[in-house]
């Protein structure tokens, strides 16, 4: 009989050896598991870090996340690129912000008569129309990377779960 079987649930430390053993590997699947165990622990000692440490470390290794998370979007069936849409939408919404900050500044040097209130409260508006659009991606996002793992062998390969016998 050729049934599909489950694997067994990867433990902590099998869950880290995983993610650590593919750091900067983005083919492939990764488990729910090895990715919540590991997002778990960057969270973790993130927060000890940002007492200790810059935000340049931080970043550092939030970034050595992100071919995990592709890994775990893989295993779902979806592109890496459903991450890389949250993360272009994040650097637009700061471009959009400097670009209006040198907006103001320009105006406020130029016209002392410029009524600032009416430059601003258009774009109070237009960011939290782009924050809301971030919010609801990043949700749909968490929604892809809860799921559970494609059954068969999909374009990125063999489910890291299940195996037929």
């Amino acid at each position: 009989m050729n049934q599909i079987k489950e694997k067994p649930q990867l433990t902590y430390i099998e869950a880290l050896k995983n993610a650590l053993d593919k750091i900067i590997q983005i083919q492939g699947r990764s488990r729910r598991s090895e990715y919540w165990w590991t997002r778990g622990t960057v969270f973790l000692v993130s927060i000890v870090l940002a007492r200790l440490f810059s935000p340049f470390g931080l970043l550092v290794l939030n970034l050595l996340t992100i071919p995990l998370t592709f890994r775990r979007l893989h295993d779902t069936g979806r592109s890496g690129w459903w991450l890389g849409v949250s993360i272009l939408l994040r650097c637009s919404l700061t471009v959009i912000f400097i670009a209006d900050i040198f907006q103001i500044a320009s105006a406020g040097i130029h016209d002392a008569d410029i009524d600032i209130y009416r430059m601003i409260y258009p774009m109070i508006g237009k960011y939290f129309a782009l924050g809301a659009v971030c919010i609801l991606y990043d949700i749909l996002l968490i929604v892809f990377l809860c799921m559970d793992s494609d059954k068969e062998t999909n374009q990125y390969g063999e489910s890291p779960k299940y195996y037929r016998e």
